[in-house]
């Protein structure tokens, strides 16, 4: 995670233990929106939990050197709080794009993992076809096929 936050401008930042375990919490409230994104209902705890964790950071714009207007943390506050900072900038940027539908959880109960859908349509189901849709796609023939064996005469 530390290697993580450097990677995306947040240098110095170390993340304690206990900072870990929100972290986490908050990746994963954050893949029940990509979860709704892909049209199933999200828990509704874990949207919850993400709106009191973006309400506990208050938000300021500021216009950067190029005249680019981000959202930056009110007040500094804990590593947690400047990574909520960056993830509302992403949002908020994702919004005004027209993008932020399009992230999306994999359909895969075993996958989850969350992508971004450049389908035309925008109905893309599955983080790739070749892994997950193929699983997918293989496991309904299969189900389509014992059923029809079983119900068939003999």
């Amino acid at each position: 995670m530390d290697a993580f936050a450097r990677a995306h401008g947040m240098h110095g930042t170390r993340f304690s233990s206990a900072e870990l375990h929100d972290v986490r919490q908050f990746r994963d409230a954050l893949r029940e929106c990509c979860i709704a994104h892909a049209g199933h209902t999200p828990d509704p705890a874990q949207l919850s939990f993400l709106n009191d964790v973006l309400a506990r950071v208050p938000m300021n714009v500021r216009v950067a050197p190029d005249a680019e207007p981000t959202l930056e943390a009110a007040t500094p506050g804990t590593h947690l709080d400047a990574l909520v900072a960056r993830v509302q900038d992403a949002i908020y940027r994702a919004q005004v794009q027209d993008s932020w539908t399009r992230l999306k959880a994999c359909e895969s109960e075993t996958c989850r993992w969350v992508y971004y859908d450049n389908s035309p349509s925008g109905r893309s189901r599955w983080c790739t076809m070749s892994v997950c849709g193929s699983r997918a796609k293989m496991r309904a023939y299969r189900a389509r096929k014992g059923t029809s064996q079983s119900e068939s005469p003999p």
